[in-house]
């Protein structure tokens, strides 16, 4: 998961480079600003995909997760699926 961290916040700030580096190529701008967009939102979801996969997750949890959003939710369901349910 450290890894995860890692890229997230080296992306950030290579694209903030590129949104300044291709000022004036309004085309190229606008693709980075999106991406910017998006790994922005992407950001808050780490701490919470990190809890997700902590080995210490126990089945109390999970119940608790699937009592929160409606939905159950159980250790190896896949991520994403989690993510939206807790969303929505």
């Amino acid at each position: 998961m450290d890894n995860l961290v890692k890229t997230i916040n080296e992306g950030s700030k290579v694209i903030r480079r590129c949104i300044k580096y291709f000022k004036g190529a309004d085309t190229i701008q606008h693709i980075a600003e999106t991406v910017r967009h998006q790994v922005d939102e992407f950001k808050p979801l780490v701490p919470l995909i990190q809890t997700l996969k902590n080995n210490g997750m126990r089945q109390r949890h999970w119940e608790a997760i699937s009592d929160a959003c409606g939905k159950l939710c159980f250790e190896y369901m896949k991520i994403v699926l989690i993510i939206g349910f807790i969303l929505r």
